[in-house]
Formats: C-alpha cells, sequence, structure tokens
C-alpha cells in the first residue's frame, strides 16, 4: 500500500460515552473509547464516515465527518449521557459507516442531512461498509473499543439491523464480549509503544504461504512444520516454536487493490489450528473480495486486534 497508508490507520479516536452514576462513594469515570481504523486506501476507497452512538435503543449521538489527508477529525469526547443507562442492563451500541462520498454541507445525501433519522445502509447513499458493536457498561471502567473498518467487508450488504455487524466479510452478532476489552491507555489509539504493529520489520521477510489444504484454507510459513518438506528458496526458517504464535499474515485482495495485515482473531483474521483438531469453517455467505494472495512472516509475534498497523512496504 502506498504512504498514505500510515495515516489511514490513525483515523482517530471517539470517546464514546461517558457515564458518571450517582451514589455516596466518589465518583469513577464509566466510559468506552472507541478507536476507528481501516487499511483501505484513503481517499480512494474511504471519504468520510458517520458516527451513531445510542444507549438502550435510544439514539444520544449521531454525526458525519470527512476524511481528508488520510485522516478524519472526531471529537475528543462526546459529553455526559443520561443517566437512564444502567450497567450490565442497557447496551451501548456503536455504529461506524463508510462513505465513498465526501461529506459537505454541500452534499445532498439524506444520510449526512438526516443523520438521526436515516439509518446507513450498505449500498445506498455511498455507503461501502459499516461497522457495529454492542456492549453493556461496565462500571468504574475505561474501556477500548476497536472500531475496523476492514476491506473484507466492503459492500457486505444485509448487516443494517442494529444486532448484527460485519466479520470476516460475515454478518455476525454485533454483540462483543465486554469482558474481553482491554484498560484504555493512549497508546491504543496513537500508535506508539505496543499498542503499533511495525509492518516494515516484520515482513521484511516474508514469503508466499504454502497450502496445507485447500479446502479448510489451512497454509503454512515455509520451511517450517508443517510446509515440510515444500522448502521455498531463500525464504528464512520459522524462528518461534511449533506450539507459538509467532506468525503473521498479509493478504491481498482483489488482484492488488487492497492489502491488510491480519490480527490473530478467529473471527475476522487468522488462527494457528490445534494439529489434532479440524479447522472450522466460518459460517454465511462471504462478500465478493477474493483473497488473490497470502504473505507470511515468523519473525514478530502475532499481531493483534488492539493493535494499529504501521507503513507496510
Amino acid at each position: 500500500m502506498r504512504s498514505s497508508t500510515r495515516k489511514a490507520l490513525t483515523l482517530g479516536a471517539l470517546a464514546a460515552c461517558t457515564l458518571a452514576w450517582s451514589g455516596c462513594e466518589a465518583k469513577k469515570q464509566t466510559q468506552y473509547v472507541a478507536g476507528v481504523s481501516t487499511q483501505v486506501q484513503v481517499p480512494r476507497d474511504l471519504k468520510s464516515i458517520r458516527i451513531d452512538v445510542s444507549v438502550g435503543g435510544v439514539v444520544q449521538f449521531c454525526r458525519g465527518y470527512r476524511v481528508y489527508d488520510g485522516k478524519v477529525q472526531l471529537p475528543r469526547s462526546l459529553g455526559q449521557f443520561p443517566s437512564q443507562g444502567k450497567p450490565g442492563a442497557d447496551p451501548l451500541t456503536v455504529t461506524v459507516s463508510g462513505f465513498t462520498e465526501d461529506f459537505s454541507e454541500t452534499t445532498a445525501n439524506p444520510v449526512f442531512d438526516n443523520c438521526t433519522s436515516v439509518a446507513p445502509k450498505v449500498g445506498d447513499s455511498g455507503v461501502r461498509i459499516l461497522r457495529r458493536s454492542r456492549q453493556p457498561y461496565v462500571l468504574d471502567e475505561v474501556l477500548f473499543l476497536p472500531m475496523a473498518l476492514k476491506y473484507s467487508c466492503f459492500d457486505q450488504a444485509n448487516c443494517d439491523a442494529e444486532d448484527k455487524t460485519c466479520k470476516g466479510g460475515r454478518c455476525v452478532d454485533a454483540k462483543i464480549d465486554e469482558t474481553k476489552l482491554p484498560k484504555f491507555t493512549e497508546e491504543l489509539i496513537d500508535g506508539n509503544g505496543g499498542g503499533c504493529f511495525p509492518s516494515t520489520q516484520c515482513f521484511a521477510a516474508s514469503a508466499p504461504a504454502v497450502v496445507v489444504n485447500q479446502d479448510d484454507c489451512t497454509y503454512a510459513l515455509p520451511n517450517s512444520p508443517p510446509s515440510s518438506p515444500n522448502v521455498v528458496e531463500g525464504a528464512p526458517p520459522n524462528p518461534f516454536p511449533k506450539s507459538g504464535d509467532g506468525l503473521n499474515v498479509e493478504v491481498t485482495f482483489d488482484g492488488g487493490l487492497n492489502r491488510e495485515v491480519l490480527d490473530k482473531d478467529e473471527q475476522e483474521g487468522f488462527t494457528i489450528p490445534d494439529p489434532v483438531g479440524k479447522p472450522q469453517l466460518p459460517e454465511g455467505p462471504p462478500t465478493a473480495h477474493r483473497i488473490t494472495a497470502i504473505r507470511v512472516s515468523g519473525t514478530c509475534q502475532a499481531k493483534g486486534p488492539f493493535q494499529l498497523q504501521g507503513p507496510t512496504r
């Protein structure tokens, strides 16, 4: 991808909800910070986004933002929401919609002009992707909520219901396990420290993946079990043990239009299968976007879903 990739990855962070609960004890923040990111090329595939936030099904915030110079401006905080939200009861729903159309006051687009009344729908009004997350509040916790706009979900329709979202090119339940979300730190949105995955460094010694089983989409790092004896000349050996996670995967979509470094994630990335078990393929029809090339590297620990990606080659 071009140099704009790094900017596209740091689209910004939305302090999705701050809610202080009343009581006799000192108040603590109960908050989600949603980090919006993408690896698609901006502005070719993404020119603007819209943010929707609802609590218990009631819309609390809705606004569109232009993407320019590879970045998008988002509010640092959306303020205090009504206290009828209850920890563990009223779900917080965050929806991010991506558009190929520029948002401006002069654009006659109903999704922008009537934000609170017109729901975004993939395929209409320039909407190419929709990402949604539903989870309850966790009292006295400030948690990070990643909202990745991945190319595998571009143009995937029929995920517009409030309880659905697209992951890995398929419509799935938008509810997530809030207990698996990390506590928010600045490095999760600014790319510093462990929050940034060094793509250039980690893929400096990469090679095409070796097909192990085409039927269940199982591949291997060249010159390592179970790819041997399929030795690939010039490919580096895997320095990590077979049972470890020292593997990273970069896929190319649609013959070269977009490249993404996959997260180690069972829903929208890659997994390291149990050598005894049988890989389980995801259910439901995928999008029309095809993976046309796979490169792998064994020089870094696997990229996680809470990391931003640094520049690629």
